[in-house]
């Protein structure tokens, strides 16, 4: 039975997705208009996928499960305070109230000054504000930009982004059977990833 150190599954993840990003551009025919779709925003979301994962990661090794999901479990109020903010949406005072209840729950948790408190949740929080600038930058991106071209960004980019930060960790030949067990959450992964970027920037 192989293990693998995270480098090394991110390494492989990476390249599998790519295969797949790059099937569905040739297939969807985007790689002529490839450049018509690069924005500044675009890169801008990448980066926040990027960082996200990298947090997220980092944080996730030093953190709790149970307590590292439920920090993360804010982005959807740090979302709905953004879209307040930022894009002029009404927000009653029911998500107001909790959203703030939110908050109050994640440092109950986190405990800042307590001598139970951890570092590493700062990573988990910078996790979830980097998500919630992506989601915020996807509403910011012109209609026009296919959801597969989202998707993919954000995969190739948080799996070259991770195999980076864990690149000491790659130094062997992965068995063909752990590349059918790393293919297959992967594929899933890139699917999710394309109807995700797809409701959010149809949320206009």
């Amino acid at each position: 039975h192989a293990r693998h150190e995270i480098g090394e599954a991110m390494f492989i993840r990476g390249l599998i997705g790519s295969a797949i990003v790059g099937v569905i551009a040739i297939h969807g025919g985007m790689l002529p208009r490839l450049g018509n779709f690069m924005s500044g925003m675009l890169g801008l979301r990448t980066l926040s996928d990027v960082g996200g994962a990298l947090f997220f990661q980092n944080g996730l090794a030093r953190v709790p499960f149970a307590d590292a999901g439920s920090i993360t479990q804010i982005n959807p109020l740090i979302v709905t305070a953004g879209a307040a903010l930022f894009f002029g949406e009404k927000v009653g005072w029911r998500r107001w109230s909790a959203t703030i209840v939110g908050l109050l729950g994640v440092l109950l948790i986190i405990r800042p000054g307590g001598s139970t408190f951890q570092w590493a949740s700062l990573l988990l929080l910078g996790a979830t504000l980097c998500s919630a600038s992506r989601d915020l930058l996807t509403r910011s991106i012109p209609g026009g930009v296919p959801a597969r071209l989202l998707g993919g960004s954000s995969i190739i980019g948080t799996t070259f982004g991770l195999t980076c930060d864990h690149a000491h960790h790659i130094h062997r030949r992965p068995a063909l059977l752990s590349l059918h067990l790393l293919a297959v959450p992967h594929v899933i992964f890139v699917v999710a990833g394309v109807f995700y970027a797809q409701v959010i920037a149809s949320c206009s």
